[in-house]
């Protein structure tokens, strides 16, 4: 495990010789030294004991920001952070009345690690804490970050931009030159500002994406943007900047021409970046990010209706994909079969969404398979999937969802008209010879059916339009209903939908009217 000491002011109470010179020379803080590995377990765990005469002390773990805390045990001192991912931290030890112990670990998987005895220091008064940290950076450690460059369809995310903030106010020339990015960039500009911010508020990062997708002249733009992005911090600017030389935070802005999707950058600060007082950053700084290139999708195809879904809705707006990558749009089309009898028709979105359009309604109690070959190609020519790759749902059957009047209703008005609202839209014309409105005393209601409509004035055309809900079938009595009458309404199986599948069981629906 590598282990670095920070903090010059740590003393040893009652310990050894040799525990003193390795604490007050930097090397480590801990009764035995940090110990090796001891044991493999499900996830990565720290244990200790921290010899204090106080037991408000507190272990923090940190990457820029805290990412877990403890308190030590009171009585013996002992402490222990469990199921801590695997990378590299800041582990520090706080009590009041006492010098800070603060050093870097790196964690790997699936590892406890014990640290011995911490000793702590008494405060001294005297000392101040000079030493300049990172307090939060942008994009987190680990991340994904969504970046699309723009093509024929869209103008894209503008582009991808870091941020750093300090505890203290740094020396902006010697920071910009301790900088670094993996891929190399060149080109690209700062934006500094005057306080310490955070980047892990859902208020923050919404401006943050808002910047990203602006278009800036110049600097000063800039400027603006993160003078917002200030506020929402809670930041608490000076009521007037005589001086830039109080800068604690940035933002580095990448040139477009380096920006790419699916690609890991690394950042880096070297300890050669510098506070005011040309005091050397604590730590170096480095964390990496991925870009992708979908705002749905980062690893694999999505589809709605949803892969493995059943009783799928039969009214659609046909099978919606996503894709992880901008495809080739004539490649991918090639590549996607459908089991129905009508070739699809594909409808892009943008490079990487696009509809397949089924005709329609979905065909009912069927299972949809959506084949997708390995022939289909990003917009680079590669090959998005190693093998063919099949996604499938099922529909539903045909089925009455709602009447007018309910099921068993009593107290039905005699001059109502009855609704059956369907999965999915019918041929109203099916429904004639398998429809029946039965009182109890065996009286057939008379009357038409068809589908609920509404009227409404046309300015274009001057005149009054129609609008059909062909999911609702209405049987409209051409007399009133019999007061007082149990009814029996029958749709017998056969009614059929538009593309000519029908209803699978009779449905009964009876109601009483009232007296």
């Amino acid at each position: 495990m590598k282990v670095e000491k920070k903090n010059k002011y740590c003393k040893l109470i009652g310990a050894m010789a040799c525990a003193f010179a390795t604490c007050f020379l930097g090397v480590g803080c801990t009764e035995n030294g940090p110990s090796d590995i001891v044991s493999e377990q499900q996830s990565s765990k720290i244990a200790g004991k921290v010899a204090a005469s106080s037991g408000s002390v507190k272990i923090l773990l940190e990457q820029g920001r805290p990412v877990d805390s403890a308190y030590i045990d009171p009585v013996d001192g002992y402490f222990h952070l469990d199921d801590i991912q695997p990378g590299t931290y800041r582990f520090k030890v706080v009590g009041t009345g006492f010098d800070t112990f603060s050093t870097v670990i790196k964690i790997d998987e699936h590892f406890s690690y014990e640290l011995g005895t911490i000793f702590l220091a008494p405060v001294n008064k005297n000392d101040i804490d000079t030493i300049p940290s990172v307090y939060d950076h942008y994009p987190a450690s680990g991340s994904d970050v969504i970046y699309l460059p723009p093509d024929k369809y869209q103008d894209g995310s503008g582009r991808i931009t870091i941020s750093v903030s300090f505890d203290r106010p740094m020396d902006r020339e010697s920071v910009e030159k301790a900088f670094s990015i993996d891929p190399p960039v060149d080109g690209g500009y700062f934006v500094w500002y005057q306080n310490m911010r955070t980047f892990s508020t859902p208020e923050v990062k919404a401006v943050i994406n808002t910047a990203n997708e602006m278009k800036y002249s110049d600097a000063a733009g800039a400027m603006a943007i993160f003078d917002t992005m200030s506020s929402v911090a809670h930041s608490q600017p000076s009521a007037q900047i005589s001086t830039y030389n109080v800068m604690k935070s940035f933002t580095f802005y990448m040139p477009r021409s380096k920006c790419y999707t699916d690609t890991t950058y690394t950042i880096r600060i070297s300890r050669n970046a510098l506070d005011t007082s040309g005091t050397s950053l604590d730590t170096a700084l480095e964390f990496s990010f991925r870009t992708v290139q979908s705002a749905v999708s980062y690893n694999e195809i999505q589809m709605i209706p949803h892969n493995g879904d059943d009783w799928v809705s039969l009214i659609s707006n046909g099978i919606q994909m996503t894709f992880p990558r901008r495809m080739n749009e004539e490649a991918t089309n090639a590549a996607i079969r459908v089991n129905m009898k009508a070739d699809p028709v594909f409808l892009w979105k943008n490079y990487n969404q696009m509809t397949i359009f089924t005709g329609g309604i979905f065909v009912p109690d069927t299972t949809y398979v959506i084949t997708i070959t390995t022939d289909a190609l990003d917009i680079e020519g590669t090959a998005l999937l190693s093998e063919q790759k099949m996604l499938s749902f099922r529909t539903e059957p045909i089925k009455i969802v709602q009447t007018i009047p309910a099921r068993g209703t009593i107290g039905v008005s005699a001059g109502s008209n009855v609704t059956l609202q369907f999965n999915t839209y019918m041929d109203r014309t099916s429904f004639q010879p398998r429809f029946a409105c039965v009182s109890s005393e065996g009286d057939t209601a008379e009357g038409t059916l068809n589908y609920q409509y509404s009227t409404y004035y046309n300015n274009t055309t001057r005149m009054y339009d129609t609008n059909y809900t062909m999911n609702r079938v209405v049987f409209y009595p051409s007399e009133q209903l019999k007061r007082n009458k149990l009814y029996t309404v029958n749709v017998h199986k056969g009614v059929t939908d538009l593309n000519g599948y029908a209803l699978k069981e009779d449905y009964k629906l009876q109601f009483i009217t009232m007296p």
